[in-house]
C-alpha cells in the first residue's frame, strides 16, 4: 500500500485526526502516538513535542521545529501533542496558520501521553525509538535558559544532537535537560 505524500497528510488527514484523536490505554508509546497521528512506523525515531498555542515560547519555537522536522524527515517523525481540552480544533487550526506550523498535532485530552512521558512544560520534547524507549527529554536547544531569559541565538542543539548521535551509534550521551517554558496545568485544562 502506497502512503500518501506528506503534504496530503498535513492538509487533509491531520485536521481530521485533530478532531477525532482521543487518548487510549497504550498512549505514550511510539506505536500508539504514530497510529493516532495517522502514520506508519517507517521512521526510526519519534519526537513528541508538547505544545500550547498560547504559550509565547511554543510560538517562538515553531520555525525551529518546522526546520528540524524538514531536515530530519528521512529518519524522524515529529508529532505535536496538545494536552487537555482547553484548545478546540478552531484554535489549533488558527495557531497552525498564524505560525505556519507544519508538524502533525494530536490532542491528549485525558493527559495519557503527557503523563506517560512525564511532560511538565510547553514546549518540551521527548525522543523515542521504535521500541518506545525514551532516548532524550527536555529542551530543544539552549535558546531559553529560563522564562524571560533567552539568547539571541542558541549555541547548543540538544534534540538535534541526540537524534544524530542515536542514528550514528545507537546511543545518546545526554539523556535529559530541564525544559523551559509555560507549565502544563493539569487542573486548568
Amino acid at each position: 500500500m502506497q502512503l500518501l505524500p506528506r503534504y496530503i497528510w498535513l492538509i487533509i488527514v491531520v485536521p481530521l485526526l485533530l478532531y477525532s484523536c482521543k487518548a487510549g490505554n497504550k498512549n505514550g508509546t511510539y506505536e500508539s502516538i504514530i497510529k493516532q497521528a495517522g502514520f506508519s512506523n517507517e521512521k526510526k525515531l519519534l519526537v513528541v513535542v508538547f505544545i500550547n498555542p498560547e504559550c509565547p515560547i511554543t510560538q517562538k519555537y515553531t520555525r525551529t521545529l518546522n526546520e528540524l522536522s524538514d531536515s530530519l524527515n528521512e529518519s524522524t517523525l515529529f508529532v505535536g501533542v496538545i494536552p487537555g481540552k482547553l484548545f478546540n480544533g478552531r484554535k489549533i487550526t488558527d495557531f497552525r496558520k498564524e505560525f505556519a506550523f507544519k508538524i502533525p498535532i494530536i490532542k491528549d485530552e485525558q493527559y495519557a501521553i503527557t503523563k506517560t512521558l512525564s511532560a511538565t512544560v510547553y514546549p518540551e520534547v521527548v525522543l523515542l525509538n521504535q521500541k518506545s524507549e525514551k532516548l532524550y527529554s527536555g529542551k530543544i536547544d539552549n535558546w531559553y535558559e529560563s522564562v524571560g531569559n533567552y539568547r539571541a541565538e542558541p549555541t547548543e542543539f540538544y534534540l538535534k544532537e541526540a537524534i544524530k548521535e542515536y542514528l550514528h551509534n545507537g546511543t545518546v550521551s545526554t539523556k535529559s535537560t530541564k525544559a523551559v517554558g509555560c507549565f502544563i496545568n493539569y487542573e486548568r485544562n
